[in-house]
């Protein structure tokens, strides 16, 4: 019996040390010096001040209800917020001395990604270190380098400030890769909804996105985002940690204008294709450029051409189709400015100008109307009341076009000249005269003639009451209809 003592202990006693050695492990997991490990390391990583639950041992991994980290003002990373983390660790790690992570995996995962100060003056320093573990027994032995293969978000949630303007992504899927020396963590987000402050209304989708985090800064490698009714767009920029200018640029190809611009979706049919580069520098200075070009254009419903179609009796106007649209645009700040607007429908019209909108949506501009020779001919006494002139193959209104209100509901100073016109035609007094307009109310002047004493040479016939009547009738609403336009063409 003791013989067999004797030889079963020495095998033993190596199982003993590795299980008195994996509770001890144990324990220190859930201690608060491991705590304060991790949250020291991931301050290094993140740049940020970090706040790590109580940590829990499962099955060859550790949890912890929620963890937050809150960036500096001189970094990138503003905010971390996570719930319900699990993480899967490599028990081999820890022969080669580390702790090895082999997924972190985040049921829900808020970040806020900021502008940095610029202001060296209010530079932040960083915040104070966390004190390292008490130097125990067991620190001695264990190992103190952790590293991450992979953190995974399964519900992300994604602010980006710049400025007064804000990007968001809901619902993204975030994978996360950091290097083992803790430089920079490689981005990967999947699907998520991405809305913007500056178009409230815009509703887009995310397809991919890849960003790169390291002490410089975030760099947006590269976006593709896509529409519900089609069309893409890609994008990529950077966001400094040194306080240099946030930048981003873009092109978009194909994306129907309802989607930019929802309260133009009944009214402008169609898509847009362009490119822009944007930079937001301290004090929240916006600056940036680009153009825009239509693809399949089609005007429904717009007042003015409502007008025309009315005048000129073309249904066209009512549905114009728009084959060439382009301008170039800058912004400053709360200002677009809209420049070499380029508008034109083979054998309708053609528009031409500049204009102004701020981001309280108010509009101003003004534009150059042209008509062709056959739409004018069609307009009775256009080229004398509304002023024409004519080349480059259109017959040009002498008068630019004042544009005013607002982008959900802009104003004109053109479509009152041509319900005037329309209300002169209606009163019979364009082109035909009094005798027409008398001839439109069904009134018949008569053609009897009466001898002159003296001449010989015969008078017309007295006009009846009634007739006289609606002469007077015309001729007041004739002048009234001219007074209005001399006040419009003013």
């Amino acid at each position: 019996m003791k013989k067999t003592l004797l030889w079963t202990i020495p095998p033993l006693v190596p199982i003993a040390i590795v299980a008195a050695a994996l509770v001890l492990a144990l324990r220190w997991i859930e201690s608060d010096d491991c705590r304060a490990l991790l949250e020291q390391k991931t301050q290094a990583v993140l740049h940020a001040e970090a706040k790590l639950a109580p940590l829990h041992w499962r099955w060859f991994g550790v949890s912890s209800r929620n963890f937050n980290a809150t960036g500096r003002s001189d970094s990138a990373l503003k905010q971390v917020d996570a719930t319900d983390l699990q993480a899967t660790l490599s028990p081999s790690s820890i022969l080669r001395g580390v702790w090895g992570v082999k997924e972190l995996s985040l049921d829900k995962l808020k970040l806020r990604i900021g502008s940095t100060e610029n202001d060296p003056s209010k530079a932040a320093s960083p915040p104070d270190a966390k004190p390292s573990p008490q130097a125990t027994g067991l620190q001695k032995w264990m190992p103190s380098l952790v590293v991450v293969e992979v953190i995974r978000g399964r519900k992300t949630d994604l602010l980006i400030e710049i400025g007064q303007a804000s990007i968001t992504l809901d619902g993204t899927t975030l994978e996360a890769r950091p290097d083992s020396q803790g430089q920079q963590t490689l981005f990967k987000l999947s699907g998520g909804r991405l809305g913007t402050s500056l178009y409230p209304d815009l509703n887009l989708t995310l397809g991919t996105a890849r960003c790169l985090l390291t002490d410089k800064g975030l760099d947006l490698t590269g976006a593709e985002i896509t529409a519900p009714g089609g069309g893409a767009i890609r994008i990529r920029g950077m966001f400094p940690s040194d306080g240099t200018p946030s930048t981003l640029s873009g092109t978009w190809e194909k994306l129907p204008v309802a989607v930019l611009l929802p309260h133009l979706g009944n009214k402008v049919m169609g898509g847009l294709s362009g490119d822009c580069t944007m930079k937001w520098a301290h004090g929240h200075h916006r600056e940036g450029e680009g153009s825009i070009r239509g693809e399949g254009i089609t005007l429904t419903g717009i007042p003015a051409f409502m007008k025309l179609a009315e005048l000129t009796g073309l249904e066209q106007f009512r549905r114009l189709p728009v084959q060439t649209f382009s301008t170039r645009f800058t912004v400053r700040d709360q200002v677009t400015e809209w420049r070499d607007i380029v508008f034109e429908s083979q054998g309708f019209l053609k528009i031409t100008g500049e204009a102004s909108t701020a981001l309280d949506g108010s509009l101003t501009g003004v534009i150059r109307l042209g008509i062709t020779a056959r739409i004018v001919n069609m307009i009775p006494f256009a080229r004398e009341l509304l002023a024409l002139e004519e080349r480059d193959g259109y017959i040009w209104i002498k008068d630019p076009i004042v544009l005013g209100g607002t982008l959900t509901h802009p104003t004109d100073n053109f479509t009152p000249r041509l319900m005037v016109l329309a209300a002169a035609g209606a009163e019979g007094m364009v082109r035909e005269g009094v005798r027409a307009g008398l001839g439109i109310l069904g009134i018949k002047v008569g053609e009897g003639t009466n001898a002159p004493a003296s001449s010989g040479s015969p008078t017309p016939a007295p006009i009846p009451s009634a007739a006289t009547n609606a002469v007077k009738t015309l001729e007041q609403g004739a002048g009234a209809v001219l007074e209005t336009l001399g006040g419009f063409l003013k």
